[in-house]
């Protein structure tokens, strides 16, 4: 498997865990709504960002 394969699925693991963040704040009523907005932030940034790009930079 190559490095940008790899860290690609690096990636998308971390994503995954901030979804799930996510998911337990934007249910739970005492959240505090920046906090979870923050895991869904994060969570968008890691799944759409392109490892091969940062490669070549």
């Amino acid at each position: 498997m190559t490095p940008c394969i790899e860290e690609a699925e690096r990636l998308l693991r971390l994503a995954a865990r901030d979804y799930g963040t996510f998911s337990i704040l934007a249910h739970h009523p005492d959240a505090d709504s920046a906090a979870a907005g923050f895991h869904a932030q994060q969570c968008l940034e890691k799944a759409l960002r392109n490892p091969a790009e940062e490669t070549q930079a």
